[in-house]
């Protein structure tokens, strides 16, 4: 299992953003099990809502992913969107090594 850090870039994560962004995390690893860290940071920019992931993975450079958008869910919910195609095509790229 992954360690998952979650953090806030202004200081402050809700119990609620924090609890929604791990669970959509741990979601990641039934695609592959090379992933050994995942960090995650959440913040806000004026009326937008932004979350950067930093997923350090066993063989190869870490993955890294940007979402933002006007509600903090729906930010989450893009870029588990956007790195569940990240982590298959890494996938697909180790099993062509």
């Amino acid at each position: 299992m992954a360690t998952i850090i979650v953090t806030g870039r202004d200081g402050l994560v809700t119990a609620r953003n924090r609890q929604r962004a791990e669970e959509k995390i741990q979601k990641l690893e039934k695609y592959f099990d090379g992933i050994g860290k995942i960090e995650a940071i959440l913040g806000h920019s004026g009326d937008t809502a932004s979350v950067e992931l930093v997923i350090t993975v066993r063989r190869g450079n870490p993955i890294i992913c940007h979402s933002q958008a006007k509600d903090m869910y729906a930010a989450i919910d893009q870029l588990i969107d956007k790195l569940d195609r990240q982590v298959k095509k890494h996938k697909e790229k180790l099993k062509q090594v």
